[in-house]
């Protein structure tokens, strides 16, 4: 766990650019959490794509479509809680059967945001007292120091959270995918 280091203690700090380049394995870390995060937003642009195709025809024995231009869509909402609130708002109108455990990967994902936010947006030192560890450099409060166990549980809380939503996606997935087994195995009345 991140332990916060008090002013007294006469620690002194150095950073600047390229200053995670002298913690080899805690910037692999680092970067290994950003590069997981990224498949939580890729899966989350997948169920869109899958949410807003359910009005295009089912082709029997064809894979469930994608709306054709939802990656454009999505991409275009560059916030990731709005991307939420948007996947949720679909999910209440043609997934209603997922909906709660939507509602339940929005706020276990939102938990977990909030260290890779630190990750890639902290403002991070080095101390000579602490030669294996970076120091996160709040805009206020006391300095935090991070291990490399302390990375790799962000990482362990990002991929429990894909798991999460890839179960959402893969849920919804098979649903239509029998259905369009369904079309196919239907008897063609002309």
């Amino acid at each position: 766990m991140p332990q916060p280091l008090r002013f007294t203690d006469g620690l002194t700090f150095r950073g600047g650019a390229d200053i995670l380049l002298e913690r080899p394995a805690l910037a692999a870390q680092m970067g290994n959490i950003v590069a997981n995060w990224v498949l939580i937003e890729d899966d989350l642009m997948i169920l869109y794509g899958f949410l807003m195709g359910v009005y295009i025809d089912l082709k029997p024995g064809f894979a469930p479509p994608t709306h054709p231009v939802a990656r454009q869509i999505f991409s275009v909402v560059e916030s990731f809680n709005a991307r939420l609130e948007l996947v949720e708002e679909l999910c209440k109108w043609v997934a209603s059967d997922e909906l709660e455990s939507f509602s339940c990967f929005r706020k276990s994902v939102r938990r977990v945001s909030s260290g890779r936010n630190l990750v890639a947006h902290g403002n991070w030192r080095l101390c000579a007292k602490y030669p294996d560890d970076l120091i996160l450099e709040p805009p206020f409060g006391h300095s935090i120091r991070y291990t490399l166990g302390d990375f790799r549980d962000i990482n362990v809380r990002i991929l429990e959270a894909r798991k999460e939503l890839r179960q959402i996606i893969q849920r919804f997935y098979q649903g239509r995918e029998e259905h369009s087994r369904g079309l196919s195995e239907a008897p063609d009345l002309q």
